[in-house]
């Protein structure tokens, strides 16, 4: 399993939570106004040698600037409340400079699960903010997942992948840090069975 997915002996597996409202996966967004803006970043870096251990967590809340009030749909998704992201939150340049700084500048595997790499070049574009090359190497790992467990991409979700490979789930779903671990949880699994 491995060696297909990692080219370098560390990775960083990462998770976004965005701006949502009822139906808005289904609809992929298209309503006006209806942006994916990030409000929590969240990752794990691990060594992708042995047990993949994780040796840095990262997270941080990010205020939206088209949507600054949630949605109450996202509030009970995600448990995010609109007094956090007010008190704790940062605009998304800073939390994507701190985030860049999180990841490094020696070669790295970036793994996500999903395409939220997408996400976070559409919020560049909302900030008028260039779109860094490092995210345009990354690996949407959900097409790998939904193969392996034979069913549609649209049911892998990061939150509800231990449960899929059957794995007891730790993780707080919805948590951008609590579903990167998920998915380090099925990688591991993946790569010892």
């Amino acid at each position: 399993m491995g060696k297909h997915i990692f080219t370098e002996d560390k990775a960083m597996v990462f998770d976004l939570e965005f701006t949502s409202w009822p139906g808005s996966n289904e609809r992929n967004w298209s309503l006006p106004n209806e942006d994916r803006e990030i409000i929590q970043i969240g990752a794990v870096k691990i060594e992708t040698t042995g047990d993949m251990r994780e040796v840095d967590s990262f997270q941080i809340l990010v205020r939206p600037l088209k949507n600054p009030i949630l949605s109450d749909y996202i509030v009970n998704l995600t448990e995010i409340t609109q007094e956090k992201v007010e008190k704790e939150g940062i605009l998304f340049p800073l939390a994507l400079s701190r985030f860049i700084n999180f990841i490094g500048e020696h070669p790295i595997d970036i793994l996500s699960n999903g395409g939220d790499e997408e996400v976070i070049e559409e919020n560049c574009q909302i900030h008028n903010i260039p779109f860094l090359s490092i995210f345009k190497k990354s690996t949407d790992l959900k097409i790998y997942f939904s193969e392996v467990l034979g069913i549609s991409r649209k049911n892998c979700t990061s939150g509800m992948l231990p449960k899929l490979f059957r794995l007891n789930n730790h993780e707080k779903q919805h948590d951008a840090l609590g579903d990167a671990r998920s998915i380090l949880q099925v990688l591991r699994y993946l790569r010892m069975g």
